[in-house]
This record gives structure tokens, sequence and C-alpha cells, in this order.
């Protein structure tokens, strides 16, 4: 009997283990189907999961693998970022590869430096001595072992073709000098229309502009003395020869020309930018500006069109058979230059407004180096509001016993050109290299009259007679149309000092960041 029980027992464990070899059935497979794709896994992502996990395809599933998934799937357990990363991943931890030494260095290599906490340094090496570095930077002296600087290297392709792969020994906003199996080559960042680099044997993940010339985002609030459409950034302060100001919010800022402030004007100059736009290769503005001075004083209006206004002299004898003798010229080309006998008072003030509008616009340079921009904007003022009250009285002296009365008079230009108080004008910059900017300017202005450099130092000064720290002398010769160009250096990331070809001849701008 025992013998047929054992016989029994046998025979049912062997039905069971081939029923565990017996391949899925259809019903269960369409099953698995259905469930995945209620579940928005895919059946690319389902055959990995089940090659991942079992090693064989979807129909090659044994009946109690199916119905393990199929379980699977109903509950939830299978989710889409399982399936994405292999079994075998999730169960074990990947080895990160290891970083390379760098396998150069020399003295007097400058670039940027990576290192193998991560850490980077803008430096030059002073001297290596017994496996220590003496690395100097901005912020001091360092002493680092080699063994802490991971190698740079970089695959570089350009424009004819040539392709160097070596060891970056230094690099320069314009260039980089790579250490090749041949030799050491000096590569033009215009010259590259393709570049790899490694740190540390690893690529770079950031992306690498190939020919990144570092412009930074130090727009010009004006150029010369015509303001853009782009004011300062917010908690930024900045003082120039003429004027100071505040960037209230990244569209509003503040001005002020401290040597009417100083004379008794307080003044205000207020710049709105309404419109912006910016993509990867150009940024486009507009903004308008009010210009508001208390007191300012009427000598300025006068001193600024002297050229617009005529002195006239007449001789009067008592014969009535002999015509006047009359001559004019105008006030900035009288011998003496002096508004306080033009003046109805010396010392009157008015209030004064003005009213701009600007559109700037600018672009990557085709060169890839930097960027170019434009500005174009028109300025009009009330300076002629009431003129003809703020010239003298006519004022008449005779001779002695002769009968022969003098008079003198000055009048306004009555010219169409004079109606109306305007500037037109278009500026340009351009990025010659990382800190150095060329300037030109265009402009149509009525008001407008060049001076020597000399002039407009008096000017400045006050040593005319004229307010400090303003440019409104009378002198000069009128050109409604005139232009200008010049340099601008940046001495550091807030100094900036310019030289140019017309007044006032030397600008200077500086910048107090988070003020």
């Amino acid at each position: 009997m025992k013998t047929y029980m054992h016989l029994i027992a046998f025979i049912l464990a062997s039905v069971s283990f081939a029923q565990e070899e017996v391949n899925a059935l259809p019903t269960q497979v369409k099953a698995i189907y259905s469930l995945s794709a209620s579940s928005a896994i895919s059946e690319k992502d389902l055959s990995y999961y089940i090659a991942s996990k079992y090693g064989k395809k979807v129909i090659d599933l044994t009946q109690p693998e199916a119905a393990e998934i199929i379980v699977a799937l109903q509950s939830g357990t299978i989710e889409l970022e399982t399936i994405k990363t292999p079994i075998a991943e999730q169960n074990t931890t990947a080895k990160p590869k290891a970083l390379e030494m760098a396998a150069i260095l020399e003295p007097g290599m400058s670039k940027l430096f990576h290192f193998r906490d991560r850490s980077v340094r803008q430096g030059t090496i002073e001297s290596v001595e017994d496996e220590i570095v003496v690395l100097i930077t901005k912020t001091g002296k360092f002493r680092i072992p080699k063994t802490e600087f991971l190698s740079e290297t970089a695959d570089v392709t350009i424009r004819n073709g040539e392709r160097y792969n070596g060891i970056v020994l230094a690099e320069k906003p314009e260039s980089f000098l790579i250490r090749t199996t041949f030799g050491d080559a000096t590569i033009q960042k215009t010259e590259i229309v393709a570049i790899k680099r490694f740190h540390g044997g690893i690529m770079a993940k950031e992306s690498e502009d190939k020919r990144k010339f570092y412009q930074g985002d130090q727009e010009l609030i004006h150029i010369f003395r015509d303001p853009t459409a782009f004011p300062l950034r917010t908690n930024t302060a900045y003082i120039s020869g003429l004027s100071i100001g505040y960037g209230l919010t990244d569209r509003f800022m503040i001005t002020s020309r401290f040597g009417s402030n100083f004379a008794g004007d307080i003044n205000l100059h207020p710049r709105m930018q309404f419109y912006h736009r910016k993509t990867a290769k150009r940024e486009r503005a507009m903004a308008y500006g009010f210009g508001f001075h208390r007191n300012y004083p009427v000598k300025s209006i006068v001193g600024k069109y002297s050229h617009a206004v005529k002195k006239i002299s007449k001789t009067e004898t008592p014969n009535p058979s002999e015509d006047a003798d009359v001559s004019s010229e105008y006030l900035n080309n009288t011998e003496e230059l002096s508004l306080s006998s033009a003046l109805g008072e010396s010392d009157a003030t008015m209030i004064y407004a003005e009213f701009y509008l600007v559109y700037s616009s600018r672009r990557v340079n085709p060169n890839g180096r930097g960027k170019i921009g434009y500005n174009l904007g028109i300025k009009t003022s009330n300076a002629f509001y009431k003129r003809n009250s703020m010239l003298a009285k006519p004022k008449s002296s005779s001779s002695g016993g002769t009968g022969i009365v003098n008079t003198t008079s000055y009048e306004w230009d009555q010219n169409a050109l004079y109606a109306v108080p305007f500037r037109a004008w278009l500026s340009l910059e351009y990025d010659l290299r990382k800190d150095l900017k060329f300037l030109a300017s265009t402009w149509i202005d009525n008001g407008w009259k060049s001076k020597s450099f000399g002039e407009v130092l008096s000017d400045y000064t006050g040593d005319d007679n004229s307010s400090a720290f303003t440019l409104d002398a009378p002198g000069g010769k009128s050109e409604l149309f005139d232009f200008d160009f010049g340099f601008m250096y940046a001495m550091n990331e807030s100094f900036r000092i310019g030289v140019h070809f017309n007044q006032p001849y030397i600008d200077f701008y500086w910048e107090f960041y988070e003020f």
C-alpha cells in the first residue's frame, strides 16, 4: 500500500512541475497587453521589463510568470519609472569613473583650473615645486598639491578643416593655447567651428560657446550724452562726470544732474523701459524718459542756443537823409560772450521739462565675438517757452551833443529751424574685445555747438563764469548735424572710462552693485 502512495505522490509532483513550464495561455498574454496599455506602459517598455526580469519575450513566459505579471499590473506595483531602469541597475550601484590628473602643470599657465573636489578657480601658476603648485588668483595665493588638479583637454575643429586634440595650457577671451603631440597651437576662437572639452577625462556637461566673447550684462545706459533703452539693473547705483543714478527695478531708473543740484536746480530724470524682447541672439527694447528741473537757469537756455540769438546794434544820426547804421551778429560769435547783457534778469530761472523716446537693439556679432547694437532716439523740451521774455529789452545811449543814438537789442532768430527744440540721434556700440568697446554717434540738434577741448574744460569747471559740472557755455560753432566716435575701456567690472573726439571728450562711469 505504501508503495502505491509513493507512486501517486511522484506522479502528482511530476505533473505539477510540468505545468510550471507550460507557456502562458493566449488569454494571459492578451490580459498582460491590455493591463499594460491601461497603465500607460508601451509594448516596447513592457518587453524591456520582461526581458530584464525574466530574460524572455512575452510569448515565452510560463503560466505562473504570466500570472505574476498580471497580478503586479492589477495591483499597480509595476510603474513606468521602474520599467525604464534595468533590474540589474536597480540592485547595483554604478561605480564612478576615475578622474584623470593633470599631466602638465607649468609656471605661467593661466586659465580656469578644475579640481578633484569639483571646485574651479581662475588663476595663474606662479611655481611648481615638490609636488606643490602655487596658484595666484584674485582672492589670494594658494599652495595646492598637483594631485588635486584635473586634466583639461579639448578636441577642436577650425574653419579650414584642421583638427587639434590636446591639453589646454591657457585660455584668453579670444584664443586657446593647446599642447598637441607635435607642438603647441594657438587657436583663435573666431576660427572654431566645433569643440569638445574634457575635465578629468569627463566631457563638460555645460554647452560650449565655440566662439565665446564675454560681453556680460553691462548694457550701456547711455552712449556719450544720449540715453539707450536699457536702464540700470535693480538696486544698482552709478556716478558719471555729469550725473548720478539708481535702478529701482529692471525697467525703471532715475538719474540726476548733480552739477545742477549744487547750483540750486534740483532735478530728476526718470526712465521707463516699456518694451523688451530677448532671444539667444538678439535683444530689443524701447524706453521713454522725462527730465524735470525746478529752477533751471534761463542763462543756460540762452547759452545753449546762443547761436539762435541775435545781437543787433543800430546807430542813428540827427540827419534824416542818412540811413541808420544797423549791424547784427549771433551771440555765440560776439567777442565778449557775456550773457549778462543779453538777459532780462541774469539770475532768472524757470521750470524746465524734457521728453525723449529711444529704441535700442543688440545682437550677437556675426563673427561670434561680443555684440553689436544701435540706438535711435528723439528728444524735445520746453526750452523755448516764453523765450522772448528771457532777453534784455533794447537799450539806447547818446553820444555827447552829437545827436547820435546807439541802440542795442537782442532777439531770437525767426528761422523755422528754431521753432521747437529738438535732437534726434543714432548711436552704435561694438564689442572689440572683453573690456573694450567702439562707440559712435551721429545726430541732428538745433541746440548743438562744437567746442574745443579747452573750451569744454573751462565750461565744465565754471572758469568761463558758467555753472560748474555742466556744459552750457554760450561759445562754440553752431553745427546742426554732427557726429562723434571713440572708445570705452572697462578697467574692472564696475568702472569704465571713455575717450572720444567731441565734447565732452572724456567720460567715466562707476557702478555700485547691489547698493
